[in-house]
C-alpha cells in the first residue's frame, strides 16, 4: 500500500472569515447496513481476504472541524475541514470486476496528486511503473 497522500489545502469557499480547505466523510451506520446484508446472504471471509462493498448513503448531517495545514510552499494554513456524515441507507457486498475499472481511476488519480507531492510529473496515458 502506498504511503498516506498529505493533504493539501483545496478552495472550496469560505465559512465564518475562514477558508474552507477540506472534504471529510463519516459513515457512522455503515457496519449495520453490512450487518443486515450478512443476515440476508451470509458470507464467511478469511483474514486477509480482500472484500468490496457498495453503500447506498444519504448526506444527513454537515459540521466544520477546525484544522490546518500545509501549502506547498510549506506555509501553514487555518481553515475549516467540512465533513459529510452520511446515513447508509443499504449495503452489499460485490464482486470485484463489477468496481474494477471505478478503483482503478480512482487509484491513478491517488497516484498522480502523490507524484506531484513529490515533484514528479507524469504523462496522461503513460505507465510510470512499466518497464521497457
Amino acid at each position: 500500500m502506498a504511503p498516506r497522500l498529505n493533504r493539501r489545502p483545496a478552495d472550496l469557499g469560505e465559512l465564518d472569515d475562514l477558508p474552507v480547505i477540506a472534504a471529510g466523510i463519516e459513515l457512522p451506520s455503515a457496519a449495520g447496513g453490512l450487518r443486515d446484508a450478512l443476515t440476508i446472504d451470509p458470507e464467511l471471509f478469511e483474514h486477509g481476504e480482500r472484500a468490496y462493498v457498495v453503500l447506498d448513503v444519504t448526506m444527513n448531517k454537515l459540521k466544520h472541524n477546525p484544522i490546518t495545514l500545509e501549502d506547498p510552499d510549506g506555509y501553514e494554513i487555518e481553515g475549516w475541514e467540512r465533513v459529510h456524515v452520511f446515513d447508509v441507507n443499504g449495503a452489499t457486498f460485490i464482486d470485484a470486476d463489477a468496481v474494477k475499472a471505478a478503483l482503478a481511476d480512482q487509484a491513478l488519480k491517488i497516484r498522480k496528486a502523490e507524484d506531484e507531492a513529490r515533484g514528479q510529473t507524469t504523462l496522461d496515458g503513460i505507465d510510470n511503473d512499466a518497464t521497457p
